[in-house]
């Protein structure tokens, strides 16, 4: 009778155990299947005919730390300047996508350097970086740009995961040319972004998913979400940032901006516009933002 008293808890425990084995693998799948979807190369979108907007680009390439082909449009000025601007776009989109500023900066008298990012547009790679690894392409295309133009005073602006791919460069050891920085509307962390997006599109909970999909995503992809953070970069930067963001954003939240806005040392500026939603600031109100803008630029410009 005694050995058949511990058989109950025995069944128990074996059960338990069974059931933990399970939900861990259940987990494994569902992270797999989410993150794997949500890190893989973007769908070619559609070119954009920009002899319909009166500019006909260049197109360059250089090549990354990992061999992959790099790729980016180049708009210049008739009249030879120095004046230039990287504008970097967000997730699942290309260069392209930021043809608004493109033509705004172009009839400012600015040259453009347009990249498309790793794993989107007509640049290789086969995942999205969100920021971490595009932030040492970035600086390769600052090389490029400087080795063009050894004078080149050159604006880093960047919306979304883009606005994280300047944020993430801006910690790094950038040539005197980069003199300043303009930042719309990105993500304090990698970890943060997809905790939000975990508990908004498909309310399940940070743990244990993103501990899990963190570590798959640095063996297949060779970056955490814990190391890919804008918010530990600004904390090193030593150029100016203007942070942008919208008021009414729910795609990556405004808490983000005042919390990279609160952590970086260097001169920095803050606007908020009220009511805009993801990435519309220029649209919902185009004087404040570009104004803002134009004169956060003229302040910080070498002569």
């Amino acid at each position: 009778m005694s050995g058949g008293g511990f058989m109950v808890p025995l069944v128990i425990i074996s059960i338990i155990i069974g059931l933990v084995i399970c939900a861990y693998i259940a987990c494994m799948i569902v992270t797999s299947i989410l993150f794997r979807k949500t890190l893989s190369r973007v769908k070619p979108h559609l070119p954009l005919n920009w002899d319909e907007h009166g500019l006909t680009p260049k197109h360059c390439e250089i090549l990354s730390g990992d061999e992959l082909k790099l790729r980016a449009k180049i708009f210049r000025q008739p009249e030879k300047t120095s004046d230039w601007v990287i504008p970097v776009h967000g997730y699942t989109d290309r260069g392209d996508g930021f043809w608004e500023g493109v033509i705004w900066y172009n009839a400012h008298g600015y040259n453009v350097l347009l990249p498309d990012l790793r794993g989107h547009g007509a640049s290789e790679g086969n995942y999205i970086g969100m920021g971490w690894h595009d932030r040492l392409d970035l600086i390769l295309w600052i090389e490029f740009l400087v080795a063009e133009d050894p004078d080149a005073r050159i604006v880093l602006h960047g919306g979304s995961m883009g606005s994280a791919t300047v944020l993430m460069t801006s910690g790094e050891q950038l040539p005197p040319n980069v003199y300043c920085i303009v930042a719309d509307s990105g993500y304090t962390t990698v970890a943060d972004i997809f905790t939000y997006q975990l508990k908004q599109q498909y309310k399940l909970p940070k743990f244990p998913f993103i501990s899990m999909a963190s570590r798959a995503v640095k063996r297949a992809y060779g970056y955490s979400f814990y190391e890919a953070s804008a918010l530990n970069q600004v904390k090193k930067a030593k150029i100016p940032i203007l942070f942008i963001h919208g008021s009414a954003d729910d795609f990556v939240p405004v808490w983000m901006t005042h919390e990279l806005h609160a952590a970086a040392s260097c001169p920095k500026e803050l606007l908020i516009v009220e009511g805009a939603e993801h990435c519309t600031s220029n649209q919902v109100n185009p004087e404040v933002f570009w104004g803002t803008i134009e004169k956060f630029i003229a302040a910080h410009r070498p002569a």
